[in-house]
């Protein structure tokens, strides 16, 4: 596996990415690969590794020579021996119809990689999806694992009922919420918390001021700011679109395109409501989420001292919830399980705030809590398990208790590290 140089700490360290293998793989098939992505994440460096190990060419459009070169001639631009890697392609989106028309003369694989820091599929500025011919790959920023040098396996472990109970966590309460603070962008877990959260909110702020008026012209980019600042005030609530609006003074209908914007760029995850035929009204409202929990604790102004155990605790909880949560993410992108992640919410009052749903219909349930007694939170994963039968697989309450437990069939209580710490080799669940 290629590496990942990024200051961490106080000193260089290599850092793996473990959707690598999956990128190279997708490079011997697809004739165009597109690596995307916030900014930010690694895609530039990533892909510039592969390029030069594969003996490729790479060009960034951020150069504004070589942009102004592809906007003026896209055929001529692209028309380069072996592969090209064109980095931030959707600053010239004419360049895709010319890898469409250069694709369909010569049909080999690995001619193409593209990366984008906006969802290619959604932007109106792009004139043909390349359907059958491009293979897309999400790169988000470090996993727990990754800074770990731990190869996590929580997803897969968890569908096959493999999770052990017999270690200890050492982490404490206080370290989940640093972990979470300190959030997965190569460049902010290398600084030190002032610093950091200074990089953050200027992140924010390029995104509104640089990105998004290339996107959606600055008429419609005065709401954003402060749209941000709610939904990290109000991290992991399910998206109510009549309150949001309210609170922004602004029209219902308007809102939604407002919140596309945010996920095209890949500021905003949503994990959809989860369905199944249980016999009760469900809740339908998606779950929205910051991409990153250190960009939410940034803008939220999660100090510390707002997140002590004296303090509300409904910052530290929304914290943590969307900390495992992106944790999921990110590693789905890169499990042997292939997992739809959703959110259950139900008019009868049971909730969870995670179902992996894998493609053959089994299921993994997790509750997160921000404190130390898990057992208080099973309710709803016993409820979702009699009702799902053979389905249900495992229902896992992560919490900061440091002590694994079994809480009865399918049913366990782990350490949120559990999510990048092996115990697949330990006693089965």
């Amino acid at each position: 596996m290629m590496t990942y140089t990024s200051l961490v700490g106080s000193r260089r360290d290599l850092v793996g990415r473990y959707i690598e293998p999956r990128l190279r793989a997708a490079l011997q098939r697809s004739p165009v690969v597109a690596l995307q992505g916030a900014r930010q994440v690694g895609k530039s460096t990533l892909a510039r590794a592969i390029v030069g190990d594969l003996g490729g060419e790479f060009v960034s459009l951020d150069d504004p020579l070589l942009r102004a070169a592809a906007e003026r001639d896209p055929q001529a631009f692209i028309d380069r021996p072996g592969l090209l890697c064109i980095d931030e392609i959707q600053r010239v989106p004419d360049l895709l119809l010319a890898i469409k028309l250069a694709v369909d003369e010569r049909r080999v694989a690995g001619r193409f990689l593209v990366t984008g820091s906006a969802d290619l599929r959604r932007l109106r500025s792009v004139r043909d999806s390349l359907a059958g011919r491009i293979e897309r790959i999400v790169l988000h920023g470090f996993t727990q694992g990754e800074l770990e040098r731990t190869r996590e396996a929580f997803l897969d472990a968890a569908l096959a009922g493999r999770l052990g109970v017999d270690w200890t966590s050492s982490l404490s309460r206080a370290s989940y919420l640093a972990r979470a603070g300190r959030g997965g962008f190569p460049e902010a877990v290398a600084r030190d918390d002032e610093d950091r959260v200074a990089w953050l909110e200027s992140y924010v702020a390029d995104i509104v001021e640089r990105d998004l008026p290339e996107i959606a012209g600055r008429h419609r980019l005065g709401v954003m700011p402060r749209l941000v600042s709610i939904l990290a005030a109000g991290n992991a609530r399910e998206r109510n679109i009549a309150s949001l609006a309210r609170t922004l003074d602004i029209g219902e209908r308007a809102l939604p395109a407002y919140l596309e914007l945010l996920e095209l760029l890949y500021l905003v995850v949503r994990i959809p409501a989860w369905s199944a035929d249980l016999g009760r009204r469900l809740i339908a409202r998606p779950k929205l989420f910051l991409a990153d929990p250190g960009l939410a604790a940034a803008v939220a102004g999660l100090t510390p001292e707002r997140l002590s155990p004296r303090s509300d605790p409904r910052p530290a909880g929304a914290l943590l919830e969307g900390f495992v949560v992106t944790e999921l993410v990110r590693q789905s992108s890169y499990a042997e399980a292939r997992v739809t992640l959703h959110h259950f919410r139900d008019r009868g009052g049971d909730e969870v705030d995670v179902v992996a749903e894998h493609r053959d219909g089994r299921v993994v349930a997790i509750e997160v809590k921000a404190g130390a007694a898990p057992a208080d939170a099973v309710r709803s994963l016993v409820r979702l398990r009699d009702r799902l039968g053979e389905r249900f697989v495992l229902g896992v309450v992560l919490s900061t208790d440091q002590h694994p437990a079994r809480l009865g069939d399918r049913l366990l209580a782990l350490p949120i590290e559990a999510l990048w710490r092996d115990t697949s080799r330990r006693a089965a669940a």
